[in-house]
């Protein structure tokens, strides 16, 4: 399928965004790249780019190309914890490569959006050796910029649900965690509607 829609596109001389991608960094490659390279950064002198943990390295090798120069600016804004377009291309590799080559880094140490126990619960969670199982990947605890709520009090307790270990210590891949995250997230709510007064209204699942 994919062999017949390049066919088909180049037929019709037509390119599909993956196509613009992939040639805009071939040309970038070129010995003869300097006057691309120099018609771009005549327009742009700064790029900024958001989200850039669902990039992949044909796009990184675009941007360090184009504007990875002491004389241009080139701001990238990401968090690897949310990487989660793989399935589309995204690759945190290449997250990963950009931030070596990175003159600067910094990191936002507040969480202006959470509640305090919130922030403190997950600092604990992922404050453990290697929470991701991605070396190159680590967690850095934060502190909360609001106050507590006192109304939060009077809502019930919060349990983070946990599968239990594998006998050769492994993870859980996807396939064997899902029927397991399901009963457990079933138990719970049913713990909600039966004993802490809880209506089925006021239960959402994302």
């Amino acid at each position: 399928v994919q062999q017949n829609l390049t066919l088909k596109l180049q037929a019709q001389n037509l390119m599909s965004f993956n196509d613009l991608i992939h040639r805009l960094f071939h040309a970038l490659q070129q010995p003869n790249a300097a006057n691309l390279i120099a018609q771009v950064q005549g327009v742009y002198r700064a790029a900024l780019i958001d989200e850039f943990q669902d990039t992949d390295q044909w796009q990184w090798g675009i941007f360090s190309a184009l504007f990875n120069h002491p004389s241009h600016y080139l701001f990238l804004i990401g968090d690897p914890k949310q990487a989660i377009y793989k399935f589309r291309g995204a690759d945190i590799h290449a997250y990963f490569t950009a931030v070596e080559q990175c003159q600067s880094c910094y990191t936002l140490d507040t969480n202006w959006r959470s509640q305090p126990n919130l922030v403190a619960a997950v600092n604990q969670v992922f404050g453990v050796e290697n929470p991701f199982q991605v070396d190159k990947l680590q967690f850095q605890p934060v502190k909360a910029g609001v106050s507590a709520d006192p109304r939060l009090a009077q809502q019930p307790a919060w349990h983070w649900l946990t599968l239990p270990a594998q006998e050769d210590g492994k993870p859980w891949d996807k396939t064997q965690s899902e029927s397991i995250i399901q009963a457990n997230l079933l138990a719970e709510i049913s713990e909600l509607l039966q004993h802490q007064g809880v209506q089925p209204k006021q239960i959402a699942i994302i």
